[in-house]
């Protein structure tokens, strides 16, 4: 029994020291990862501080500048300056450079604004000068039809050699002798209608272009007197007769020639008629006089040398004579004198039968016009 023990003592011992080693190789393990793991702690623990020292720096940084664009357009360069000198780390340094360089720039390009502002007016006052100085050296530019109207005045006032009384006189007996035997003509036809109670008469003489005309109608309720004196008052201005007979679509100049008397007066005319190239001329007497029944207004185409003078290639000189009769009309009942009769008669002569057919369909319209500016308005009128 002696002598068999020690061999397993000695295979206890060998296992034991095999554990102790491992033992002491755990534990010296453990006192390694314990170091390591308290060397991580206190690196991460600085990488927070670090982490939140960066946080509160920028929060910092942040507010500042803030601050600095909140008050940028209120505070003085210095200001700004002393303000951020709490700015230390570079980035923020060079921020806050930009920001003053931006202020700085900004203030300039506000002022340079301004100044353009001030020589854009100047400039809108110098070109309204320049251009209001021009309007007094150069002439204004007219149309074609206005600068014909200069020459023709100017020939007029060259060349218009002023009549007598006598000789007015003359013309004016002639007319109404004329007027008497075309009264008596029974050559006229008529359409047999009326138009807005219009009744018509008229006679075409192709051989000498001539367009013989009369037109009448009565009127109760009507002024005739003042209607009359409103009638002979519209020839003497071109607005006027375009307004109240000839229409806006005509080009039309009218030239007091000679005034012989408050009844009678000498007048050149230039009209041009839409579609038509040909402008045509006429010098005329106007005259009234008071009938037994009424009163008479009558135009007549006189001869002058002012014909031959102002002949242009594209005008031709026309012939026209006629005359409107407003004799008083008695009211069928009282027997007063209330009412009128209107009587618009004439002939018109021109080397243009185009002229002559295009008065033809015209003259309707224009006593209507007529009517409507002197008599009563008419829906059919302008």
């Amino acid at each position: 029994m002696v002598d068999a023990l020690p061999i397993p003592l000695l295979e206890m011992d060998d296992q034991l020291i095999e554990e102790s080693e491992q033992l002491l190789q755990d534990i010296e393990s453990s006192r390694l990862s314990e170091d390591e793991r308290s060397k991580r702690s206190r690196s991460e623990r600085q990488s927070r501080q670090r982490r939140q020292a960066n946080l509160e720096r920028m929060r910092e940084q942040v507010k500042t500048l803030q601050w600095i664009v909140k008050h940028a357009d209120e505070v003085q360069e210095a200001e700004t300056t002393q303000s951020a000198t709490q700015l230390v780390d570079p980035d923020t340094a060079r921020v806050q450079s930009f920001l003053q360089r931006s202020l700085v720039l900004t203030r300039k390009a506000r002022k340079l604004k301004h100044e353009e502002s001030q020589m854009r007016r100047l400039m809108r006052e110098h070109e309204l000068a320049q251009k209001l100085l021009r309007s007094w050296v150069e002439p204004p530019k007219k149309s074609p039809w206005e600068l014909d109207i200069d020459v023709w005045n100017g020939l007029s006032a060259v060349h218009f050699k002023p009549w007598t009384m006598d000789d007015c006189v003359e013309v004016m007996k002639a007319s109404l002798e004329m007027i008497h035997d075309l009264s008596q003509n029974k050559e006229f036809v008529s359409s047999g209608c009326e138009f807005m109670g219009w009744t018509d008469r008229r006679r075409v003489d192709i051989e000498t272009s001539t367009l013989h005309f009369s037109f009448s109608k009565s009127f109760a309720n009507c002024d005739t007197q003042s209607v009359f004196e409103n009638y002979w008052d519209m020839h003497y201005t071109a607005e006027k007769l375009c307004q109240h007979m000839l229409g806006w679509s005509n080009k039309l100049h009218v030239e007091l020639l000679q005034k012989v008397s408050d009844d009678i007066c000498i007048f050149r005319r230039d009209v041009q008629y839409p579609g038509i190239d040909t402008r045509f001329h006429t010098v005329y007497i106007m005259f009234r006089l008071r009938s037994p029944k009424g009163f008479i207004h009558c135009i007549r185409t006189i001869p002058t040398s002012l014909t031959r003078e102002t002949l242009d290639p594209e005008g031709g000189w026309m012939n026209n004579f006629h005359w409107t009769m407003m004799d008083y009309l008695p009211d069928p009942v009282t027997g007063d004198l209330t009412g009128s009769r209107v009587t618009f008669s004439g002939l018109i002569s021109s080397p243009s039968i185009v002229f002559v057919n295009r008065w033809m369909m015209e003259l309707a319209v224009t006593v209507i016009r007529a009517e409507s500016s002197f008599v009563s308005p008419m829906f059919l009128c302008p």
